[in-house]
Formats: structure tokens, sequence, C-alpha cells
């Protein structure tokens, strides 16, 4: 009869896992056996804290499953595959509410934020140590303490945004279009707008038509401080695709040799990686009457395979580089658009009147 009351008179009734004898939210040691009560079991604010713990730990195995199909090197820098189903079981046993699975699930998460986050320091992987130690952190928030509904928030709202870039990462090397880095880019101010779809070069020596509006201008602010020589730099952010133009003036009475440049164009870019790989090489005539080079060169830069195609042209004095590149693997996807904005080359008229005068 007490138990009935008991029951009756608390909706948020447990019961004991060893004799079943009811028991409420606050108890700790069951008065009948004596056997000490798994604090993971409360409810409220606690309870879903543990259960938003078991959901990412689960998530982020699954990812990292995925990672192994989908990324080529199967480079997942510390975490072997039974640490990752060591995770997966663990948010399953704390989701079932079973004995003992919030207790190995605190070592292994603190487990991981010294172990993982020194290994992603060793291999010089800073913003991979720095989401490791943020996830750990955020797990530890939640199981750790009597976490109420600020931290829970706090913690919840870095696990979302670590899962965002899980999803961007593995999207991105599966189809090579980075969904997310045109909003990113774009809040952080790394480009502007194309306005009319052309760009000028310095002193409006030159106009490039750009193709269409998925490509935007790198901020002048971001592309000197990348390449210093960069005149103009257009990006398409979802593919990591890039053109940069040079533009050189010598001497009033010097004369560039096109072969010569380009020459020069090769050698500056096998200093810069000796897997230098020079696919094409020949003459260019636009339909504007202009002629000059064209290059298509593959290398490798930080295990990274980059194709590059390149518009070069001289005028008197003047020397022009178009450089367009992107990752060998999507390098088709975007080939025509490069090809559109070299062909497009228009010097300002004054240069090519001085030219064809002297």
């Amino acid at each position: 009869m007490e138990s009935e009351k008991v029951q009756k008179g608390n909706k948020h009734l447990r019961t004991c896992e060893n004799c079943k004898m009811p028991l409420l939210d606050n108890s700790r040691v069951c008065p009948n056996c004596g056997m000490k009560i798994i604090q993971m079991e409360s409810s409220g604010c606690l309870y879903v804290s543990y259960k938003i713990a078991a959901i990412m730990l689960i998530i982020n195995s699954l990812f990292l499953v995925a990672e192994l199909f989908i990324l080529e090197e199967h480079d997942l820098i510390g975490h072997s595959f039974g640490s990752i189903i060591g995770s997966l079981v663990m948010g399953a046993l704390i989701l079932a509410n079973k004995r003992g699975a919030l207790m190995w699930a605190r070592i292994a998460i603190i487990f991981g934020a010294v172990v993982f986050t020194a290994i992603q320091l060793a291999n010089q992987n800073y913003f991979g140590a720095v989401i490791q130690l943020l996830f750990s952190l955020s797990l530890i928030g939640l199981i750790f303490g009597k976490p109420g509904n600020l931290r829970i928030g706090v913690c919840a709202v870095f696990l979302i945004f670590i899962v965002f870039l899980e999803i961007d990462g593995l999207q991105a090397e599966y189809t090579g279009r980075n969904i997310f880095a045109r909003v990113i880019s774009s809040m952080a101010g790394f480009y502007e707008n194309i306005e009319n779809g052309t760009v000028s070069g310095s002193n409006n020596s030159y106009v490039l038509e750009i193709p269409n509006a998925n490509w935007k201008r790198r901020s002048e602010r971001y592309a000197k401080k990348d390449n210093p020589s960069a005149d103009v730099w257009l990006t398409y952010p979802d593919y990591d695709a890039h053109i940069i133009t040079i533009h050189e003036v010598g001497a009033d009475s010097l004369v560039f040799d096109l072969e010569l440049i380009t020459d020069a164009v090769i050698q500056n870019a096998r200093n810069a990686s000796e897997s230098l790989i020079v696919e094409k090489r020949e003459c260019l005539v636009l339909t504007s009457g202009i002629s000059g080079k064209t290059l298509v060169t593959t290398c490798e830069i930080d295990s990274l395979v980059i194709q590059f195609r390149y518009g070069i042209f001289t005028i008197k004095n003047h020397a022009f580089q178009i450089i367009c590149f992107s990752s060998k693997d999507i390098f088709a996807q975007v080939e025509n658009d490069f090809d559109e904005v070299i062909n497009s080359f228009s010097p300002h008229p004054d240069l090519v009147s001085n030219s064809v005068e002297k």
C-alpha cells in the first residue's frame, strides 16, 4: 500500500534495478536492498544533457565511419576503428540507461580530450586540435556535474556547429563542392560581389569578363596578404577554384619577349613545386586578335594535386599572367570558366595603340 501511495504521489517514479522497489527521483540509495542508484537515471534537465551527449557520440562515430569510406587517404589522425566503435557503443548504452555506461563515457571523453588533441598538435593540424578540444569540452560540460539550461544550450550549440563542419567536410570531399564556403567567406569579408560581370586591372589596364555569378572578387586586403603580386584575385568559393592576374610593367624602353616570359613562368612554378608537369604549351590567339601563350600544368603542393591553366600576354613593356587553378579532381568542372576568363582578356585600347605605333 505504501508503494502504491508513492507511485500515485510522484510522477517521476523510478524502480531499483536490483529489487524493483519504487523509488523517488532524489533517491541515491535503495532503502530496500541498499543498492546505489545511478544518477544518470534522474529526470529533467540533467537527464536531457546525458541524452544529448550520447546522441552526439553516436553521430560523431557515424561521421568518422563515413570518412573511412569517402576519404581516399583514410587518414583519421589518431582515431582507430576500435575507438570509433567504442564511442558508438557507449552512446547507445547511455541512451539505453545501462549502469556503468556514464562512468566509462566520462573516462573516454577525458582520454580523447587529452590524447586526440595531442595527436592533432603533433601532426601540426592546429585547426583539428581546436575542433577536437571543443568537441570534448562540450561533451564534458554535458555529462559532468549538474548542467543547467544555459550550459546545456551552449554545449549543444558548439556540438551542432561541429556537426555542420563534419557535414561540410564530407560533402566537399565527395562532391568537390563546399556548400558552406560561400556563406562563411562572405560573413568574414573575404570577397566582394562583381558588378556588371566585369573586373578591371590596375589603372584600368585591362578588363576581364566573368562567366557567371558564382565567381567573386577577393577583397584587396586578403588578396595582397596571400599574394602581394596579385592584381586581381577571383574565387569560386564552392569549388575552391581561383583566378589570379599578375600585371608587370617594365621600363618604357623595354619590350617583353613572350617566349622568355613563358619560360620564366614555368621556372617559377617549378621552383614552387619540384613535381611540376607541363602538359601543354601552345600559342593562343584571342578573338580580339591579341596573341599570347597558354599553359596547362599539374603539380603537388602539400599533398594536394593542383592543376593550372595560364594565359600569358605581352604588350610592349607590359606582361600579363592569368593564372587559373583548382584541385585536379574538380578542374574539369570549372575548366570552361577558366577558358572564358582567359579569352575575355581585353587590354586598354591605349596599350594596344601605343604598341602598334611603336
